[in-house]
């Protein structure tokens, strides 16, 4: 069975992908990957390159460094890189970089 660390992770994505799902997006989940972006969501003029993270709870100012690597990556235009925190009790805060 896997351990409850994943569980919360799992289906925080699950909750991302359903949502982008439900804003018209083509929605590929990289399972497994260990990759940097979880979900990768596409529309006729847009592709989304998702981090989805879990917390009890998020400090307001404080940066996850994953934020950093995320900001400073080069990507086209159409393009943006996003981290997704699903906060127990709260949704979703997200930190977009356009």
């Amino acid at each position: 069975m896997p351990n409850k660390n994943y569980l919360v992770g799992y289906r925080a994505e699950l909750r991302a992908k359903h949502v982008l799902e439900s804003d018209g997006y083509i929605v590929v989940r990289a399972s497994g990957s260990k990759g940097v972006f979880d979900l990768i969501a596409i529309s006729s003029k847009k592709i989304r390159l998702i981090q989805v993270k879990s917390k009890p709870k998020k400090k307001e100012g404080s940066r996850d460094p994953v934020e950093k690597g995320l900001r400073d990556l080069k990507v086209p235009e159409s393009v943006s890189r996003e981290v997704w925190y699903w906060i127990i009790g709260y949704g979703f805060k997200k930190v977009i970089f356009e």
